[in-house]
């Protein structure tokens, strides 16, 4: 079965914003141009100006991130939603919001379960990148619907895999069903094919490559060798006593 799916990360940076440009050439790193937005704008409450570019087929699919741009004014507080394929050093911008958001408090283990919001969300994208044409992807209504179902689909799933799993850990649901969902989709033609696909990853693939994978862990453990007795030296024979012996040895 082809594997063609991508982790990506997620973050969100408040920034502020010093100049925005919707409709200009942006300077490459590496020399030269291409059209696309570009604004300019401090982060993380320092005075250095930083500067974004977007390429102008990026709102062929998000349209509203334009859209956004065009009305941005200068000192406007703006939260600009990143993400980037998990290794890669170019974080692309997926969405603005207004305002500053209040970044999310960490959570300890024994005070509930982490927001994973902005990690399903990226697992939705890809899934609905990975099942639909070019063309569909184009189309941000079918986009948006795709990724939403399929979402519902993987909640659904891991719901299922951990009642039939008690003894299964959260992190291994998730990652067991999350990887057979985006697999399924690289090789579904339809939406309606995902779940059988899936399901059969989940139940007869995935069990039978982590028992693999957990027996090949049990047999490199390096096996503890005992420590050889040691012999007790033989006792040597006390020699008689003597007038001399009474005295002590300085």
């Amino acid at each position: 079965m082809a594997n063609t799916a991508k982790e990506y990360e997620n973050k969100a940076v408040n920034i502020t914003i010093k100049m925005a440009d919707a409709d200009t050439q942006v300077d490459k790193r590496d020399g030269g141009t291409y059209p696309g937005a570009e604004i300019i704008y401090t982060a993380g409450g320092t005075t250095e100006a930083r500067t974004k570019g977007i390429h102008i087929k990026t709102f062929e699919w998000k349209p509203e991130l334009k859209t956004f741009i065009e009305n941005m004014k200068k000192g406007d507080k703006v939260t600009m939603n990143m993400y980037r394929e998990v290794d890669s050093p170019f974080w692309n911008v997926g969405s603005f919001v207004g305002g500053h958001q209040e970044a999310p408090k960490q959570q300890s283990n024994f005070g509930g379960k982490k927001d994973t919001s902005g990690i399903e969300t990226g697992h939705a994208i890809n899934a609905a990148r990975n099942l639909l044409t070019p063309a569909k992807v184009l189309d941000r209504e079918i986009f948006i619907k795709a990724a939403c179902a399929l979402h519902d689909l993987t909640v659904k799933l891991k719901d299922q895999t951990a009642a039939a799993n008690p003894n299964m850990s959260d992190y291994n649901v998730g990652a067991s069903v999350g990887h057979a969902v985006l697999n399924a989709c690289s090789d579904a033609k339809k939406i309606v094919d995902v779940e059988a696909i899936a399901i059969e990853m989940i139940g007869d693939i995935a069990p039978a490559v982590m028992e693999h994978i957990l027996s090949s862990k049990e047999a490199s453990k390096p096996v503890a060798k005992k420590a050889p007795k040691k012999e007790e030296a033989p006792k040597k024979e006390e020699a008689p006593a003597s007038e001399e012996d009474d005295d002590e040895d300085f």
